[in-house]
């Protein structure tokens, strides 16, 4: 027997098949906006446009510094997909869904990178350029490398740094490791990252040092000659090893002879006590700073809903006429419109 269907089970199934936000997982919905520069086309819900477009405006000019520090002339074009909250982020990820604590990811095969615009708790504003930026990073040091791979702790540090991401909160965290001795071996940090999440802030802040460490210690080019090393077939670590004319145990170890210098002798001098009444006042300040830029954007956010229910308001005003309005006579037993008198029953 043929399967039954009812009018409301039909009205359902036709607004499902014709609703253009349940697209197909991995697909960008039909509803969205599109905005392309030289090397990007960014994807994104109409909604969100007043915190792409700034993003978009800027990406050609972000990326010049990018290419010259990695060494490279250009980059192959770039698909970013920038969703509203982290959920919308992984209905539009092509594959397996993103890990939960993501915000931003890069498909580099794919050429696609994923930004969320709130946080995974749902309720606080990302740094939506940041994001993009330390993404875009990833991308391009792909193209630096022709798709081999590096050492994680290399390549988040080197996406920390240049995107403008190296925070006094992660400075902050490598200091209470270096004091407590919690600091992480390098061939620790080569394939993953520790899964207790005390650990990994020690991994992200310790992986951005050493990157700089490496460019500031020893001679500028450094990052573009390892990266063209790497892309002609060397191994990573020899390749640094070569170029910096040290062992990867020396560069530890010179790694963290400068840690000393910052950890361990400064608090002597200034006080133990002092210094961490310093950290924690600017702790304060920097959180202060991060309350205050959300709610900029929170009440902006609001700001552009209250004018498009002004529009809508108005719109509805203009096309609204008043002799169209069914009205109740005096005793409530008719009801005129359009002329008509009807009688209650």
């Amino acid at each position: 027997m043929a399967p039954r269907f009812t009018w409301p089970a039909l009205l359902c199934a036709i607004a499902l098949a014709s609703c253009p936000s349940l697209a197909r997982a991995g697909d960008v919905p039909t509803g969205w906006d599109t905005l392309s520069t030289a090397h990007f086309t960014f994807r994104y819900d109409p909604r969100a446009g007043s915190r792409v477009k700034p993003i978009a405006q800027d990406a050609e000019k972000a990326l010049v510094p990018i290419l010259a520090t990695l060494g490279i002339e250009d980059i192959d074009p770039i698909e970013v997909r920038v969703a509203r909250n982290t959920t919308e982020m992984a209905s539009v990820k092509p594959g397996d869904p993103p890990p939960s604590w993501a915000t931003g990811l890069a498909m580099r095969p794919q050429r696609i990178l994923l930004v969320s615009l709130t946080a995974t708790d749902g309720a606080h504003p990302t740094d939506a350029n940041l994001i993009f930026l330390h993404e875009v990073v990833h991308m391009a040091e792909w193209d630096a490398t022709g798709g081999r791979s590096l050492p994680i702790w290399f390549s988040e540090g080197l996406a920390i740094n240049m995107s403008g991401e190296y925070s006094f909160e992660r400075n902050q965290v490598l200091i209470s490791a270096a004091l407590r001795g919690g600091l992480l071996p390098l061939s620790r940090l080569s394939s993953s990252y520790p899964g207790d999440g005390t650990e990994v802030n020690v991994a992200y802040a310790q992986s951005a040092d050493i990157v700089k460490f490496l460019d500031d210690a020893y001679g500028p080019g450094l990052i573009s000659r390892l990266l063209s090393r790497v892309r002609r077939g060397d191994a990573f670590e020899p390749a640094l090893e070569s170029l910096a004319g040290r062992s990867m145990r020396q560069i530890q170890d010179e790694w963290m002879d400068q840690l000393d210098v910052w950890y361990r002798w400064i608090p002597s001098i200034t006080g133990g006590a002092t210094l961490w009444v310093l950290i924690a006042f600017i702790l304060v300040v920097v959180y202060v700073k991060r309350r205050r830029q959300a709610r900029k954007i929170l009440e902006r956010w609001e700001a552009e809903e209250a004018e498009r229910q002004r529009q809508m308001q108005e719109l509805l005003m203009e096309h609204w006429d008043p002799a169209t309005v069914p009205r109740l006579s005096d005793d409530r037993s008719h009801v005129y419109h359009e002329g008509n008198s009807h009688t209650l029953h």
